[in-house]
């Protein structure tokens, strides 16, 4: 009995901590233009460099977990532990159309498919499309906002567009970003804030949402040359639900118990 429960709680508490794992968060990912020699970077908000995987194109990238999705040749690619930063012979992932960047939002992948100015969701399995919604300009960057909806970057016939879709999934709100002047790459939502950091050639922008949008600053990236195509925020894991924490109590106390009684008949 007393191997059994401390085998419970140490197994609940070992899922527990595989859930929470996350040894940088609330840091930014930022790929690349799809050069094989370039890095993709984890920095922090400000820029500076954490950890890098080195030599690996990176036109999108998603977050599920502690699994990083890297779209290497815009078909697809290979998933990373966000721990180890590896990847083995079986974690790759397949995508439907030509699409630049990711992310990952309700057990889907969202693709920015440019080949059908289309935002596909994409089955991370199977690699099946399993629906989506249209946008009038040729996606690039795309991110959930947190809500159901999602932000997407692009340019159409106006230009550079940035803009906003609803749960329903439907546009209802663009941000003014005419201070960025290389164009508009990867998206990466920070949900503490509401705001959205922007890719561009050699740089990162940070941009609130509160109506047309304000440029809170940026950061530039070691390598000038490299255009941002895929970008995401890597938010801290969520906490535990409150049964977790009640179970996690409740086998506390019952391992506690089990030692005390062991004690007294000592």
């Amino acid at each position: 009995m007393k191997n059994q429960l401390i085998g419970l709680a140490a197994g609940i508490l070992m899922c527990t901590a595989t859930v929470m794992a996350d040894t940088f968060p609330n840091t930014l990912w930022v790929g690349n233009d799809g050069t094989a020699a370039a890095p993709i970077l984890n920095t922090t908000t400000t820029g500076v460099v954490l950890r890098q995987i080195d030599n690996t194109a990176a036109v999108g990238l998603a977050i599920d977990s502690n699994k990083l999705y890297v779209n290497s040749t815009t078909s697809g690619g290979n998933i990373y532990n966000l721990d180890t930063l590896t990847t083995g012979p079986g974690d790759m992932f397949s995508l439907p159309n030509p699409s630049f960047d990711l992310t990952f939002s309700g057990g889907f992948l969202w693709v920015a498919s440019f080949s059908t100015n289309t935002i596909d969701k994409v089955d991370p399995v199977t690699g099946a499309l399993a629906g989506g919604f249209a946008v009038d300009f040729i996606p690039i960057g795309v991110t959930t906002d947190g809500a159901g909806g999602f932000w997407v970057s692009g340019f159409g016939n106006a230009g550079q567009v940035l803009r906003h879709f609803n749960a329903n999934l439907q546009p209802d709100a663009d941000i003014d970003t005419s201070d960025i002047v290389d164009g508009l790459g990867g998206l990466g939502f920070d949900p503490r804030d509401n705001t959205l950091f922007i890719g561009t050639l050699g740089r990162v922008y940070h941009y609130d949402t509160i109506g047309t949008g304000h440029d809170l600053g940026f950061f530039d990236l070691p390598d000038s040359t490299q255009f941002v195509d895929g970008l995401e925020f890597d938010a801290a894991a969520p906490v535990p639900e409150p049964t977790s924490i009640v179970l996690l109590g409740t086998v506390a106390l019952a391992v506690a118990g089990l030692r005390r009684r062991l004690h007294v008949r000592r």
